[in-house]
């Protein structure tokens, strides 16, 4: 994947399939000071108005404005919270949401530090001078590959290798996928694929 953040959406889902996981290079997202920091917020508005839904206090994190390495923490976040509580309804709560993250995310990674046998997420800053047999590039739409905030042609041709770098990780097998829409704050937004994916 092209970021950190998207790894909030492949964890649980191999967890719940129960597939073992290892990631490479960074902190589990639950263990990130984003997703950390987001969950000390939403703790604190529930403290302030003890009595509002879960879905307002949900959206006081929509509304910060931050740095994009933390909002697309914050859009992964938000998404599980509108999840949990289209499951729960008028019985969500900041503690139920954090004990249905625990549970969604436990760790997926168990006995995969021993095992030859695990799926391993990484970016692709972080797979530089590996080699798999299998590699799934996930993300390859507008806005993550190239990241969003490459105007500049010099980061554009940086986005371009590291695209590269990526696409070389495969040693016999290479998928390519990307998100038709995604989360961004409380709404779903439409995603258009990626140029580059023309010529690949």
């Amino acid at each position: 994947s092209r970021t950190n953040a998207q790894s909030g959406v492949l964890e649980p889902a191999l967890t719940r399939a129960g597939v073992p996981f290892r990631l490479r290079g960074s902190a589990r997202f639950l263990d990130r000071p984003e997703v950390q920091r987001a969950l000390a917020d939403l703790r604190r508005a529930a403290d302030r108005s003890p009595e509002a839904p879960f879905g307002a206090l949900l959206d006081t994190l929509v509304g910060e404005t931050v740095d994009e390495e933390r909002r697309e923490h914050l859009d992964v976040l938000v998404r599980f919270g509108h999840d949990y509580l289209r499951d729960e309804g008028p019985h969500a709560s900041v503690g139920g949401f954090v004990a249905h993250l625990t549970t969604a995310m436990r760790d997926g990674a168990d006995g995969a530090a021993d095992s030859q046998d695990a799926v391993e997420l990484c970016t692709f800053h972080r797979a530089k001078g590996l080699e798999f047999h299998t590699v799934c590039i996930t993300g390859l739409e507008r806005g993550l590959v190239p990241i969003s905030h490459a105007e500049q042609p010099a980061d554009r041709a940086e986005e371009r290798r590291l695209l590269y770098v990526a696409l070389t990780r495969a040693g016999r097998t290479l998928h390519l996928s990307r998100a038709r829409s995604r989360t961004v704050g409380a709404r779903a937004v439409r995603r258009a694929p990626r140029p580059w994916l023309e010529v690949v």
